[in-house]
């Protein structure tokens, strides 16, 4: 089974951050990384996708420090700036981390925050975690009631971008059990995933991490109770290189991510604690360092990638997926409002037609035609997702178990051009999708199809719903 938030997003840090003044970066329009969250339209629009989890975290995370209780005087935002200075440093004020989680509230959702791992670090020496500055940060979010519901430590431990930081396993794991330590300290107690007992989320490994070992090495090494969700991270292309958009609709290339997902799963599967779940921790299609990667965001080529991750994830385990970024999916515009991408028109189908349930599918998942399937219990309806990066029209018969004389279907296409994959606009069953003026969601209504045979036009997804065919739907 998914998470009812299987769908999940992330903001990076360094869209808040403060450096030297009270205006954190996100407020600018002239910065890449802003986002207006007390906006109504992109309120309106991430309430769309509740519930959900936002995950604050990121490669800044680790050079952040919470001026909670103390303000910004004279202009200048204090805080302890770690040693590893290949991390520019920046501050969350108490006025920004407030305005975050009224946002978080606002939209339905709750919140996942990324700790610095390196507060206290020292190069030459101290590799200690000094959880001082966390312990502030969490006892002001207990006083507030907000809606934090894990705590995570460090991003992408096992990544050489910090400077001469590099978290070893076994540093992370001491550093880990400082956090439980802490948290313990100050909620009466943790593990269940809500405001008053959150979880402890790690390590938040990149896939060479899952691949070299390091993964292993830190579940291990972990002293009961340990992590409650696994997190590790995924792009096809992460921090160096040149994106070849092509590259995108290749199944080969595509088949990357679910033998990594595959691995991930095997390597979660020998941890054996209680409640534990495994999550794809923040993923995308090629890192924001890789050049050219801006071409496969935002247009509808994006959408295949995107939702063959969704559909192998769900397959290999993982309960949550953490899209990097929001703001990807809900950019604002100037003058306030939003627009949306063909992702996010995606998204919310998949949340519409696919149920919690996962189903095993036989057959071929990579060639050019791939197919998932979920159930939704309390409808006893059977989704099903199917994707076709090919240039020609394909077909796929669904066998369901049970007699099927027609179904619903939503066909996805680009617009104006139905295989353009430049378009930033997309269409359902012939018609554009499209925000009201005042930014509401339209009906997604589909048309109804006889027989049980999905028709997957060239380089479109068809989603489709079978009504009355989950077992033990009553006959």
């Amino acid at each position: 089974m998914v998470s009812e938030s299987f769908i999940s997003f992330a903001i990076d840090q360094c869209y808040f951050r403060h450096e030297s003044d009270d205006a954190p970066l996100w407020r600018g329009m002239a910065n890449p990384c802003w986002v207006n969250l007390t906006d109504p339209t992109v309120v309106a629009l991430a309430r769309s996708f509740a519930p959900s989890y936002l995950r604050l975290g990121g490669t800044a995370a680790d050079n952040v420090s919470y001026a909670i209780t103390y303000p910004c005087v004279g202009g200048i935002c204090r805080g302890h700036q770690s040693d590893p200075i290949a991390i520019p440093h920046g501050v969350l004020t108490a006025n920004t981390w407030d305005e975050l989680n009224h946002f978080v509230e606002a939209a339905g959702w709750e919140m996942i925050f990324g700790l610095n791992t390196l507060s206290g670090w020292d190069i030459d020496s101290n590799h200690s975690w000094d959880s001082t500055n966390a312990a502030e940060l969490m006892r002001y979010t207990v006083d507030k009631a907000y809606p934090v519901v894990g705590w995570e430590l460090g991003d992408e431990p096992d990544a050489d971008d910090k400077g001469e930081a590099y978290i070893y396993p076994n540093i992370s794991i001491s550093h880990f059990s400082v956090l439980f330590d802490t948290a313990s300290s100050i909620y009466s107690s943790i593990g269940s995933g809500t405001r008053a007992s959150p979880w402890i989320i790690g390590p938040d490994v990149t896939h060479f991490g899952l691949q070299n070992g390091y993964l292993s090495h830190f579940l291990g090494g972990l002293s009961p109770p340990g992590v409650d969700v696994v997190t590790w991270h995924h792009y096809y292309q992460g921090a160096s290189g040149t994106v070849n958009p092509t590259d995108y609709m290749d199944p080969v290339f595509l088949n990357d991510y679910p033998a990594l997902a595959s691995l991930a799963q095997q390597t979660f599967e020998k941890y054996d604690r209680p409640r534990k779940q495994l999550w794809m921790g923040e993923t995308g299609g090629a890192g924001v360092e890789v050049n050219g990667s801006d071409t496969i965001l935002g247009n509808f080529r994006a959408i295949f990638w995107w939702l063959d991750k969704l559909g192998a994830a769900a397959a290999t385990g993982h309960s949550v997926v953490v899209r990097q970024q929001f703001q990807y999916l809900v950019v604002p515009v100037k003058g306030g409002g939003a627009r949306v991408t063909p992702e996010f028109w995606v998204a919310q189908l998949w949340r519409k037609v696919m149920g919690t349930h996962v189903l095993a599918v036989t057959g071929d998942r990579t060639g050019v035609l791939r197919v998932y399937a979920h159930a939704d219990a309390s409808l006893h309806t059977v989704g099903v997702l199917a994707i076709n990066l090919g240039n020609v029209t394909a077909t796929a018969t669904i066998d369901i178990g049970a007699s099927v004389t027609e179904h619903d279907e939503f066909r996805v296409t680009a617009y104006p051009e139905p295989t353009n994959l430049e378009a930033t606009d997309a269409a359902l069953n012939g018609e554009r999708l499209s925000l009201s003026p005042s930014g509401t969601l339209p009906d997604l209504v589909p048309i109804t199809v006889s027989g049980a045979q999905l028709t997957v036009g060239p380089r479109s997804v068809t989603f489709a719903i079978f009504q009355d065919a989950w077992p033990g739907a009553g006959g």
